[in-house]
């Protein structure tokens, strides 16, 4: 959070509650699902700081058994909602690959273990071929992938980290 603290835009962009959460909600609960993408796919966490933002991209992955074996820059989304969508920013899709995971269990109160679901993934493409739809509280425009819609995500043995 010290990352955040000096910067009066950040704030005032998610306001009070930080997009329905306190920011410190919010940072726990994005960073439970880009720790459980890391255990289950054998990954390291990103822990450096940053001022404002990662850029979108939270891992860079290889998927071996896809028609492509590129990098693919991947954003993990989780959410506590009981079945989100997947929603990104109109003007933050930066990643090749989102995942969405949510908490079942919602949000864990204390440092006891939790439970967190990966429902799935969507390519860069899916999310640009959507009609984007206004944020009703915040002004700004979302893309949105149905949980229904999303893609399968890959087995752990068809992602290979970059070094």
């Amino acid at each position: 959070m010290k990352s955040f603290e000096g910067n009066d835009d950040w704030y005032s962009e998610a306001g009070e509650q930080g997009w329905g959460h306190e920011a410190q909600k919010r940072h726990l609960i994005g960073v439970l699902g880009e720790m459980a993408f890391a255990t289950y796919y054998d990954l390291q966490v990103d822990t450096e700081t940053f001022s404002r933002t990662d850029g979108g991209t939270d891992f860079r992955v290889r998927f071996t058994e896809r028609e492509t074996s590129d990098v693919v820059g991947v954003d993990v989304k989780c959410s506590p909602a009981e079945n989100p969508d997947l929603i990104v920013k109109t003007e933050s899709v930066d990643a090749d690959y989102y995942v969405q995971c949510r908490l079942p269990e919602g949000l864990p109160e204390n440092e006891e273990r939790t439970t967190i679901e990966m429902m799935g993934g969507a390519t860069k493409e899916m999310l640009l071929n959507r009609e984007p739809r206004k944020s009703l509280n915040y002004g700004h425009y979302n893309y949105h992938v149905a949980p229904e819609y999303l893609l399968n995500l890959p087995s752990p043995s068809e992602v290979r980290p970059i070094e």
